[in-house]
């Protein structure tokens, strides 16, 4: 018996209503693993993010808590400037392996006068993976 199976897609978006710092995404993705876990914020590893998509075999250095405060996401990204490729970060529960890759996406046309950007989480394809982001955009969209 010959049997394909198809691969799902678990990415998950969501716009961002106002400009916000790393951190606060941060946090915020912490403070919903917390509410969908049903367990309180010291159970709850830490989350850490650090720029760029990471590969699970590299070393990973996340970033420290002021470059994240210092990093915005959510406000205009310079369109059509050189270097101004979608901002893209690897987040991460502290002492896990599994990871959710966040790109930030401009949607506005060229000519427009304010940003509509997005946030897309993209798993890697474990519960643990999945569930950080959702927290993740939960976290953007909150």
């Amino acid at each position: 018996m010959n049997r394909s199976v198809a691969a799902m897609s678990a990415d998950v978006s969501s716009w961002f209503g106002k400009p916000v710092s790393l951190a606060a995404v941060t946090d915020g993705a912490a403070a919903t693993l917390s509410a969908l876990l049903g367990l309180g914020r010291e159970a709850v590893p830490p989350v850490m993010t650090s720029a760029g998509w990471a590969a699970s075999e590299a070393a990973w250095q996340p970033l420290d808590r002021t470059a994240q405060e210092d990093l915005i996401l959510g406000g205009p990204l310079q369109r059509g400037c050189e270097g101004s490729d979608s901002p893209t970060f690897t987040i991460r529960a502290n002492g896990m392996a599994d990871a959710a890759f966040l790109m930030i996406t401009d949607h506005a046309d060229a000519d427009g006068p304010s940003p509509q950007l997005a946030g897309y989480a993209s798993p890697q394809r474990t519960c643990v993976g999945v569930v950080l982001a959702i927290a993740v955009v939960l976290a953007i969209a909150v």
